[in-house]
Order: C-alpha cells, then sequence, then structure tokens
C-alpha cells in the first residue's frame, strides 16, 4: 500500500485529470438516456407463458392493445352518446398506427334476412333498432358495457410495428378534448407511461436525498464541511461512471438499475469515510504529507480493498437470477462499488495529497473496537 500511497502523491495532478476526463465521458454518455419501462421483462427467461404471448404476437402481427374506459352518469345508449362513441371510435380508427376499435357497437347488424352497416345516418334514423341490438344479440356487450349502460371500454388494437408512445400521445390529446364524459386509458402501454414518470421522480429525489443522507451522517463524524465533501467524492464519482457504463454500453435504466446509484453511494462512501476519518487521525502525528498520506493508505488500504471485493461478490452474485433487470442491477453494482473502491484508493489520497488542509484542525477521531483504549494509551 506504501508504493500505491507514493505514486497517489507523485502522480496527483495526472490522477486528478484523468478522473475529470471520465466524469467528462460519463456525463456526455446522458445524451444516450433512455428508460426501460417494459415490466414483461421481469418474467424468468424460458417462462412458458411469456414466450407463447411473444409467439401468439409474432404469429398474427398483432401489436400491443390499449383500453380506453368511458364513464358517464347516463345511460350509454341513448342515440345522443351512441353517436358521440362512434364518432369517437371512428376518430381513434383514423389515427397512425391503429390497426382496429371495438366497443359496444356492432359494425353491421342484421335485420330479418337484411344486413344493415352502422354508421352515422343509421345511428340518427335507427337508434333504438341499434339499442335493441346491442342489449340482445351483440357478443361484445357483456364484455364492454357495464350493466347500467353507463360504463364502457373501447379496445383499441395497435399495429405490429406501431410506436406505441406516439400512439399513446394522440389518445391523451382525444381524451383531454372531451369534457362531456370522463375518459380513462389503461394497457400495458400506459403502465409503462406510468412507470415512466415514476422512473424520473425516483432519478431525481432519491440519489439526492441519499446524498444529503450520508453528508449530515459524514459531517457529524468529521467534524468539517471540507472533510465530508471530499469523503463522499469516490461514491458520488462511482455513481456517476456506473451509470456512464450503463448508457454506453447500449442498456437502458430499468425498473432496478435506476437505484443502482443509491446502493453505490451509500455502500461506497464507506470507504472514503474510512480513509478521511483516519487521515484527519493522522495529521497530528505527521506533517510531511507524503509520509501522512503513506501511514494512512498503509493502515486503511487493505481493509478498503478487502470491503470492495467482498460488496462486489455479494451483488455479483445476483448474476445467477434468471430475472433479467435484477441480473443487470447485481453487475452494475458491482461495477459501481469497484468503481468507488479504486476511487478511494488512488484518487482520494491524490486528492488529499495536494488539496489545502483547514488551520484549524477537526478533533482527532477516537477508533471503534477494542485497538480505541490502545490507541489512546498511545498518544496518552
Amino acid at each position: 500500500m506504501r508504493r500505491i500511497a507514493r505514486f497517489c502523491c507523485t502522480a496527483a495532478v495526472p490522477i486528478i485529470i484523468f478522473v475529470a476526463v471520465i466524469n467528462i465521458a460519463a456525463l456526455v454518455s446522458f445524451f444516450r438516456f433512455e428508460l426501460d419501462t417494459d415490466f414483461l421483462n421481469f418474467f424468468a427467461s424460458g417462462n412458458t407463458k411469456a414466450e407463447e404471448f411473444d409467439r401468439l404476437k409474432e404469429k398474427y402481427e398483432t401489436g400491443e392493445a390499449i383500453s380506453i374506459l368511458i364513464e358517464q352518469a347516463d345511460s350509454l345508449l341513448d342515440k345522443e352518446n351512441i353517436q358521440k362513441v362512434f364518432n369517437l371510435q371512428e376518430e381513434i380508427e383514423k389515427l397512425d398506427g391503429v390497426s382496429r376499435v371495438e366497443s359496444f357497437i356492432p359494425s353491421e347488424i342484421s335485420v330479418g334476412s337484411h344486413v344493415f352497416q352502422v354508421d352515422e345516418k343509421f345511428i340518427d334514423r335507427h337508434a333504438d333498432i341499434l339499442e335493441d341490438f346491442i342489449k340482445e344479440n351483440h357478443f361484445l356487450t357483456g364484455k364492454s358495457l357495464s350493466t347500467d349502460n353507463s360504463k364502457a371500454v373501447l379496445l383499441v388494437s395497435l399495429e405490429f410495428e406501431a410506436v406505441a408512445g406516439e400512439v399513446v400521445e394522440s389518445l391523451e390529446g382525444i381524451i383531454h378534448g372531451e369534457e362531456s364524459w370522463t375518459l380513462s386509458l389503461a394497457g400495458n402501454e400506459i403502465i409503462g407511461e406510468t412507470l415512466r414518470d415514476y422512473l424520473i421522480k425516483i432519478i431525481l429525489i432519491l440519489p439526492p436525498c441519499a446524498i444529503v443522507l450520508v453528508l449530515l451522517v459524514f459531517s457529524t463524524i468529521l467534524k468539517s464541511r471540507k472533510f465530508t465533501i471530499i469523503s463522499i467524492i469516490p461514491a458520488g464519482f462511482g455513481a456517476l461512471w456506473t451509470i456512464g457504463t450503463i448508457f454506453w454500453s447500449g442498456q437502458e435504466l430499468n425498473l432496478l438499475t435506476i437505484i443502482s446509484p443509491i446502493f453505490i453511494i451509500v455502500m461506497g462512501a464507506a470507504d472514503g469515510l474510512h480513509y478521511t476519518s483516519h487521515f484527519i487521525d493522522n495529521m497530528s502525528k505527521y506533517s510531511d504529507r507524503r509520509q501522512l498520506t503513506e501511514e494512512t493508505l498503509d493502515m486503511v488500504g487493505m481493509p478498503i480493498f478487502l470491503t470492495t471485493i467482498t460488496t462486489m461478490a455479494g451483488f455479483a452474485s445476483l448474476t445467477w437470477t434468471e430475472v433479467l433487470p435484477m441480473r443487470q442491477m447485481g453487475i452494475f453494482v458491482a461495477v459501481g462499488i469497484g468503481y468507488a473502491g479504486v476511487l478511494s484508493l488512488f484518487f482520494l489520497p491524490a486528492v488529499l495529497s495536494r488539496v489545502k488542509l483547514p488551520s484549524n484542525l477537526p478533533p482527532a477521531l477516537v477508533p471503534y473496537g477494542p485497538s480505541a483504549q490502545f490507541s489512546g494509551a498511545g498518544r496518552n
């Protein structure tokens, strides 16, 4: 560890420049920012139901389905309401990416020996006949219309290669334009859009909260704002590098990998605290900065290395799971902990060997464990 300490002191500036370059590369990777909200990925590989579902979609070239729930106080089988539902159905069918729309209104009805096409003109002239047919004969009535006729479902089937996000955006525009009744969207794509909003909130809320919590805890231990910020830098940069690794490798943030930075910040920060606290302890013993760095890293270098390796191994064990998002999280958290460990062993000593130390030193930190009384006796 003394060799590493001497290298950190001698090559402090190149190390800091190298880390700065990697940080810039990681920040540039945010231009590749993508979120994976497909919760079907949580099915284990080899799941027969999921594989059968995919085969059916490919065989019949069917896209996703989106349901539109219509709610109204009075009956939807009134002439005016049937006309409105029919117009809504036609408007949706004209959208790009929509294959067909099914509802409780049939496309045609048979009366006696005649078959009539259902359109606006037919509804206007024979709404009573259509109402009777829907109540008594239409096979979709029980599936798409409530018993009190005040609620209905439109099933929107997308084309096989349709961009679902664009279709959902168009449907939301139609829904927001309706004021006389309540319309709601449901389906896998809607769940995906909802999850996307939740994931963005997770990104904006949880990591900053984790950083603030760690800073508060570290500040109570180190008694120095400057040393507190420096001690958390390896974990923060480790989390940033991990995000960069995810994006540059062509991956997307999913429901689990999005919380990887939190694990890295919380667990990786312990190494930074370990080194910084012993560095402060040794400041009163060694006036020479190189010797101070060597003695501190010689004391804590191996524990930092071992804790990094064991934590990485724990998360890497998740690679044996069959659930893909969990496997990815295990890999990227292990990589991030490795980044934080390397930064704690090289970048942190390099920074502390160059940074201006405060004139008023914080009180020496008493180590935890059985050795505390012996180290205290030695100082007395």
